[in-house]
């Protein structure tokens, strides 16, 4: 046999006796390893050396540790295969994560709100006069009672935001700017106070459509109520159309339920004055019944 293969034989067994051990001696002199990342036979005092320079990591010698961290570093699938290194998640992937999921968590609530929330609250009433209590203020009243004669009015008139108004206020965008009021308006007015609720069947107008005949039936005599289901029929829409063109409280967008009121005081000149006041949302029955007794009061006792 040629000297060169010789060498080369004697070279290959020289290296195959520093990567693996002998199959006549299991683990030879020496103790062998398993680098847990490429699986590559090492012994186990070159496991370090070879952790640091090939995979930039620190093994530790022992290889019944090594034999565990690499079994938690494997999966496998159903069938048995391996399936690689599992993968290593940092510190940034999971605090972009959490804040992503937080996100996408806050930008859901504020769309329900803005979808099925409370945006609707009236503009012209506080939190206090709204109807989250049911039992409320309100307290039917007898028409018998003789209430009028020591009534006070609730709301003043001309006043900036919560009162009566006789221009436009101060929240539209015409502000100080006279109402032209529909000429079916002022021929209903010459008989009495008016209270318009205009509304659909939608969830949010149960509430109004049912505590506002509530209230004016005790009033009936004194006040005439138009009750108008947007949807009923086409006159209905065109009529709501109007009414929310003319008396929507803050010229925004449309919101149903809304409620107006409208009056009128009867001045010794002869001269009237026509006062109003609305608001979109559920009021509740204390707001409603102000209302209805202020409109009452300044059409009869104003005269």
């Amino acid at each position: 046999m040629p000297k060169r293969s010789k060498k080369m034989r004697a070279s290959n067994k020289q290296r195959d006796s520093k990567t693996e051990p002998s199959r006549n001696n299991d683990l030879g002199d020496e103790e062998w390893s398993d680098c847990p990342v490429c699986g590559v036979k090492l012994k186990s005092r070159n496991l370090p050396s070879h952790g640091r320079k090939v995979h930039q990591e620190e093994f530790n010698t022992n290889p019944t540790e090594n034999h565990r961290k690499e079994r938690k570093k494997r999966v496998k699938n159903n069938s048995g295969r391996s399936e690689g290194i599992m993968p290593k998640f940092h510190l940034m992937d999971i605090l972009f994560s959490v804040l992503i999921g937080s996100l996408l968590i806050i930008g859901g609530y504020f769309v329900y709100l803005y979808t099925y929330g409370d945006h609707d609250t009236p503009v012209s009433i506080s939190n206090s006069d709204s109807d989250s209590d049911p039992s409320d203020e309100y307290q039917p009243v007898n028409e018998n009672d003789g209430w009028l004669k020591s009534y006070s009015p609730r709301y003043d008139v001309d006043s900036d935001k919560d009162g009566w108004w006789i221009d436009y206020p101060s929240q539209h965008p015409e502000t100080d700017t006279e109402v032209k009021h529909p000429q079916w308006i002022l021929d209903e007015l010459s008989a009495g106070p008016v209270i318009m609720l205009v509304h659909s069947q939608c969830e949010g107008c149960a509430q109004q459509t049912k505590e506002v005949p509530e209230v004016v039936k005790y009033y009936e005599d004194d006040i005439q109520l138009f009750d108008i289901d947007i949807y009923d029929n086409d006159k209905n829409y065109e009529l709501a159309t109007e009414i929310f063109d003319i008396y929507d409280p803050n010229e925004e967008a449309a919101t149903i339920p809304i409620t107006v009121l409208l009056s009128k005081i009867h001045q010794k000149d002869g001269n009237n004055i026509i006062i109003w006041h609305s608001a979109e949302g559920n009021t509740g029955k204390d707001w409603i019944n102000g209302f209805v007794r202020d409109s009452i009061y300044y059409y009869q006792e104003q005269a």
